[in-house]
């Protein structure tokens, strides 16, 4: 249901003082912001909070019965909690310093308050805890038990932001934190990355040639990474190592390179001769422009990590999860020499911040020019 939809329903049947209540909660922007704020305290002090979501109702309800939920849930909460709109016309409830049992619990009295055609679905989210959401049947629905609601802030409209049931396992991040993606910058990485594809499949089939040519190995590199929210898609690269690179990185860890939880070695024993060449000139990344045509990518946002080295993430290096990964970002174009880790996510916090088409047109004209410097690569 769209909130802006029930309102106008309202007040052509002139139930104007009904909005009352839902008027007086958060803002859908507003309440994002004070999730923000939350989230980064959370992270700083070790806390936790729970968000509790209830979908308000058939798309042809009027405002009675969300100002009754209204009404119980600010009986209900305390002082340092907060109510707000998230998309979909579903109301979100902060519960501060709250588990997951305790958002339950708050649920259920607020079942017992509400009549029933109200909550047709509700769930919780705990951060930190619970990073994957739970579905919470209100005993209204029963087919609730087997779904899990998702709600998209800002992004609904746009099909490649959606989780779906199969990737929904390996989610690290709730929805809710993601960042919106703006419809130009979708349709330039469909765009540019057609365009590249054709323009460079000449080179790209003549590169797929010599992999197979020089090394026994299949031509590509087929790896489970971390994408939007931390859910693992397919991610493409020519094979630049021997075949059996994988089993051999466990005995090059203590030759790491980089601070933190990422690897990376000059001169690793595990590249081809083909293979140092191509990552030179970074001609091993061409085939993402595949992962981006299909929506797993991005053509700028913060390098997709492997499944493993998320594991390693301290709460606050989720942050560059939030947003689709992309193949080349601040720390590609400004800094691909600095081997801390924790700067390199500071500096795709500070993407997120600046992030616009302009900034990410410019951060794509100054790709080439970091590549040819060969600065960093390896």
């Amino acid at each position: 249901m769209i909130l802006q939809q029930t309102f106008y329903n309202c007040l052509l049947t002139g139930k104007r003082k009904n909005i009352s209540e839902a008027a007086s909660i958060n803002s859908a922007s507003a309440f994002q912001a004070i999730l923000a704020k939350e989230r980064s305290r959370v992270d700083r002090n070790s806390h936790v909070f729970s968000l509790v979501a209830f979908e308000v109702g058939p798309q042809d309800s009027c405002m009675d019965s969300i100002n009754n939920l209204v009404f119980q849930l600010k009986k209900q909460i305390r002082i340092t909690d907060e109510i707000g709109w998230l998309d979909n016309g579903t109301i979100g409830v902060l519960l501060f310093n709250s588990l997951n049992h305790e958002a339950r619990i708050f649920i259920e009295k607020t079942k017992r308050n509400c009549s029933p055609n109200i909550l047709c679905k509700c769930s919780i989210s705990t951060y930190p805890e619970d990073m994957v959401e739970h579905p919470h049947n209100n005993g209204i629905n029963n087919t609730l038990r087997n779904s899990c609601h998702h709600y998209l802030p800002g992004s609904t409209s746009l099909p490649d932001q959606k989780i779906t049931k199969d990737n929904q396992a390996g989610l690290r991040l709730q929805p809710v934190f993601f960042a919106k993606m703006p419809v130009p910058k979708r349709l330039a990485d469909i765009i540019v990355s057609s365009i590249a594809l054709i323009a460079l499949s000449p080179l790209m089939v003549a590169i797929a040639i010599a992999v197979k040519l020089t090394s026994k190995g299949p031509v590509f590199f087929n790896q489970q990474r971390a994408g939007l929210g931390g859910a693992p898609f397919r991610f493409l690269k020519y094979r630049t190592m021997y075949v059996d690179a994988e089993e051999k990185k466990s005995e090059l860890l203590q030759f790491n390179e980089r601070n933190g939880p990422v690897f990376k070695m000059e001169n690793d024993p595990r590249v081809t001769r083909l293979g140092m060449f191509l990552r030179k000139w970074s001609l091993d990344e061409l085939p993402q422009f595949v992962n981006v045509f299909i929506g797993d990518m991005s053509l700028v946002g913060p390098r997709p990590p492997t499944l493993d080295e998320v594991e390693q993430y301290d709460n606050w290096h989720n942050y560059r999860l939030e947003l689709k990964p992309g193949i080349t970002c601040i720390w590609q174009v400004y800094a691909r020499h600095e081997k801390s880790f924790e700067n390199w996510v500071r500096l795709d916090i500070k993407y997120r911040q600046k992030q616009s088409f302009l900034f990410d047109m410019k951060l794509l004209a100054l790709t080439l020019p970091a590549v040819l410097s060969r600065r960093g690569a390896s």
